[in-house]
């Protein structure tokens, strides 16, 4: 980084170590959108910077992401596993929701 700025595998690289190691997620989300800025036709900043939004509980973002990263990339399984796993996962999620409501609204209309 020292020597060239322009890297945007070195951004990438930096990110997931912020975000993994060090949980300075700020600093993840800046280094992950700079490499995007210098190359936004690299897939693997759009998966990763996905993956910083959904530990971030920015579903919706981290899903357009990897949809992203898929259309750059669309025969590397690693991005389509991820696209699939991340939507199923929403999914369930979605209808755990959808099932804790209607009981505790039923609990609610119980007398």
């Amino acid at each position: 980084m020292q020597l060239d700025d322009r890297l945007a595998e070195a951004h990438v690289s930096l990110g997931y170590s912020d975000l993994v190691y060090e949980w300075n997620f700020p600093e993840a989300q800046k280094e992950f959108e700079r490499a995007l800025e210098l190359r936004p036709d690299y897939a693997t900043a759009h998966e990763f910077y996905a993956y910083y939004l959904t530990v971030s509980g920015r579903l919706s973002e981290a899903i357009a992401e990897r949809k992203k990263a898929v259309e750059l990339e669309p025969l590397n399984p690693l991005l389509t596993s991820a696209l699939g796993r991340r939507i199923t996962r929403r999914s369930s999620l979605i209808s755990r929701l959808s099932k804790t409501t209607s009981r505790s609204i039923s609990i609610l209309a119980t007398p």
